[in-house]
């Protein structure tokens, strides 16, 4: 894990809204595609926040009310945009997320002045990427047993 990069695990499709999107449909876009934040970005494209699920849930119950259209993205967004490169190893991408308490990164372009998004890699792909690792090695398969059959 030391040596591979997050290039190799990163997620390209990237998920982004605009400052302006009401967060209902900042809600209904990541419930469609199953992810847990969006990138926000300016009209170029640029990076400007991020928004998770928890965003979403402390909006709605500060406001009480139904996902409102009036309440939007740049609202509730995270503006500090934490990120990392294509070419930081694994190792470096989970200790920025551990020293930050996330649970993902935006991966974006070397080497410019703003933050141009080229995916998202998270605690998720980085688990998936280990045992994806570990069954890779011929080890033998360790037989799945639900905790409830424990249970009387």
């Amino acid at each position: 894990m030391n040596q591979r990069l997050v290039k190799e695990i990163m997620q390209r499709m990237l998920l982004t809204c605009l400052s302006n999107t009401p967060i209902d449909m900042v809600a209904r876009r990541m419930n469609d595609y199953r992810v847990h934040a969006l990138v926000v970005v300016d009209d170029d494209g640029y990076a400007i926040g991020i928004v998770s699920q928890t965003d979403l849930l402390i909006a709605h119950c500060r406001t009480e009310t139904e996902l409102s259209e009036c309440i939007t993205a740049g609202d509730i967004m995270t503006p500090a945009v934490i990120t990392c490169t294509p070419e930081t190893t694994i190792f470096d991408a989970v200790t920025t997320m551990t020293r930050h308490h996330i649970h993902r990164l935006v991966v974006v372009k070397p080497h410019t002045s703003k933050l141009y998004p080229l995916g998202v890699i998270s605690m998720t792909d980085i688990i998936r990427h280990l045992l994806n690792d570990s069954s890779d090695e011929s080890q033998p398969a360790l037989p799945y047993q639900s905790d409830l059959s424990h249970r009387n």
